[in-house]
């Protein structure tokens, strides 16, 4: 089996509420059609890019609530922006979260359709996260 990981991306300071799920990270799958860092805008989401050559792709990495304690939800969704198709079940930490705790978290897509991911949060109350995420495909 064979790998392509993409370099971590950062993102800080995104707003949650407790009614709507909000996009944390766009990401889209390594290889080919992304030789970027995920940080460049060239990387982020492109809906253009439909054909995944990987058989199997693994989105990790860990998030955290900067603003008021709260409990955390993550969802990974293929495709761009907050209307996409589920992967998995959604993450949800037990409890109130304190603030600045890592909350690790990784999906795997078996059957991927495409090469844009996004991964959304929402909390119990209004409050402010960031996350390190990283996706890596595989091929076998």
């Amino acid at each position: 089996m064979s790998a392509l990981e993409q370099e971590p991306v950062l993102v800080t300071g995104v707003a949650l509420t407790a009614a709507t799920p909000a996009l944390l990270a766009g990401l889209l799958v390594p290889g080919q059609n992304a030789n970027y860092s995920l940080s460049n805008p060239q990387s982020q989401n492109n809906p253009a890019l439909t054909s995944c050559p990987f058989k199997i792709v693994r989105v990790r990495g860990i998030a955290w609530v900067t603003g008021t304690a709260s409990i955390l939800t993550l969802t990974l969704l293929r495709g761009v922006g907050t209307g996409g198709t589920q992967v998995l079940q959604a993450l949800v930490q037990a409890g109130a979260a304190a603030v600045g705790v890592p909350v690790p978290f990784e999906f795997v897509d078996i059957a991927p359709t495409g090469l844009s991911y996004t991964l959304v949060a929402n909390a119990s109350v209004t409050t402010v996260a960031s996350a390190i995420a990283n996706i890596s495909g595989f091929d076998a």
